[in-house]
């Protein structure tokens, strides 16, 4: 359920409710096996938008179902205040593997409550055949792994050398590598990933120098939190100020 804003808030909401696979990245349908229905009426997979739907906000209840019964396909559909808006997705088992779909949400500047089958009373009707996740018998659920046990236990690799020179390259290609350490990658680059424009700004150079300083603000700041949390890190930044000769 899509819950307002606060008043008075300047921020424009985003909100994507779907499904991922345990490797996919926090932004919902802009990688592989990743799947959302988008707010604005959009769905969305391996970064293609397409319409869909219907547009949703503030106080509509939105359901999301995937239909594993079929003997090739997945069909993952939506619904919107109780009425079905279609299959958005087909996606080939063969190409899922085994690979288990997971509820995925991201939102922006709004709150959102959720219902997996602990409430009482569910938001809105369940369509025939469809089962909560709270449901399923716990033998048929997939557990993604656990963090390191402590934060001494968490791996944090520092990137060392001059801009260009591979860093970023190399932190991704060791983070594809190494899948099972779920590492986090901090630098500019990967905050800049997340920030999006709309598409009549994409031109702005003033743009693009605002969303690089709004960059730099949001990694300090998660340079600041990581140590409290019990994940591996890969610090992949350097200082531009004052560059070699």
């Amino acid at each position: 359920q899509y819950l307002p804003l606060k008043e008075g808030s300047p921020e424009v909401p985003l909100f994507r409710v779907g499904w991922s696979v345990d490797f996919s990245h926090s932004q919902l349908g802009e990688d592989e096996f990743s799947y959302g229905y988008d707010g604005r009426g959009l769905k969305v997979e391996n970064g293609q938008f397409e319409e869909f739907g219907q547009s949703f906000g503030e106080n509509d209840v939105i359901g999301c179902f995937a239909d594993f019964e079929g003997p090739e396909l997945v069909e993952l559909s939506f619904s919107k205040n109780g009425e079905g808006l279609g299959t958005a997705f087909r996606v080939p088992k063969e190409a899922l593997g085994e690979r288990a779909l997971l509820p995925h949400v991201l939102c922006k500047g709004c709150a959102v409550e959720l219902n997996f089958g602990q409430l009482p009373e569910p938001f809105g009707a369940v369509p025939e055949g469809f089962v909560f996740i709270h449901a399923v018998p716990a033998q048929e659920r997939v557990r993604t792994p656990l963090p390191p046990p402590s934060t001494e236990e968490c791996e944090v690799l520092l990137m060392v050398g001059l801009p260009g020179s591979g860093k970023t390259q190399w932190a991704q290609k060791h983070s594809q590598e190494n899948r099972e350490k779920r590492y986090n990658i901090l630098g500019t680059e990967a905050v800049l990933h997340q920030l999006r424009v709309s598409a009549g700004n994409t031109g702005n150079a003033g743009m693009g120098d605002l969303l690089t300083q709004q960059a730099a603000q949001c990694l300090s700041k998660l340079v600041q939190i990581a140590p409290r949390a019990k994940r591996n890190f890969i610090l992949d930044q350097v200082s531009r100020e004052n560059p070699p000769p």
